[in-house]
């Protein structure tokens, strides 16, 4: 159950929702919960779905949502395309990838200050209703220096890995 309190303690219902609705959609696409309270011998079998193709269906697991942290600003357009192939690489990974920078400039003008800081904070709260934080690259920007500073505030787990999709192990 996502978090209802955004990072700085404030009720934040819109992202609650947000993220509650999102895994009513997925369950529902999987085909529901089972109803627990009756038992097996009295579930009606004349409706009952046919077994989906193992080929097709969907994993059954749950998908951890996990916060895409990687570079925006400079060649958007490269980065943009890096943050989708990270995205990709998480659900790969069975996770749920959530990545503010690959929609939020489709309706927020990075260029104008106050709207780049509202989405830097949006950014934020959703990070707040994410199991870890996954920084990709060997730059970091100030930016992702706030998502990784809050992660830490929120005890997220942060892992990282290199452009190329690679968990950096830290062996110090």
């Amino acid at each position: 159950m996502p978090n209802r309190r955004n990072g700085a303690g404030y009720m934040d219902l819109t992202a609650f929702y947000a993220i509650r609705n999102a895994d009513r959609e997925y369950k529902k696409d999987r085909g529901g919960r089972e109803n627990k309270s009756k038992p097996q011998s009295m579930k009606p079998t004349s409706a009952a779905k046919p077994a989906p193709n193992p080929k097709t269906a969907a994993p059954q697991s749950n998908y951890h949502r996990i916060y895409i942290c990687s570079p925006y600003s400079g060649d958007t357009e490269r980065n943009t395309a890096n943050a989708t192939r990270f995205c990709r690489f998480a659900l790969k990974m069975r996770m749920f990838p959530i990545a503010p920078h690959l929609f939020l400039p489709n309706f927020m003008d990075d260029a104008i200050p106050v709207e780049r800081e509202l989405a830097l904070n949006f950014g934020l709260r959703l990070l707040c209703g994410c199991k870890e934080i996954w920084v990709f690259g060997d730059r970091i920007s100030v930016g992702m220096k706030n998502e990784i500073a809050e992660a830490k505030r929120k005890c997220i787990t942060i892992r990282y890995f290199t452009d190329n999709c690679e968990e950096v192990i830290n062996t110090i």
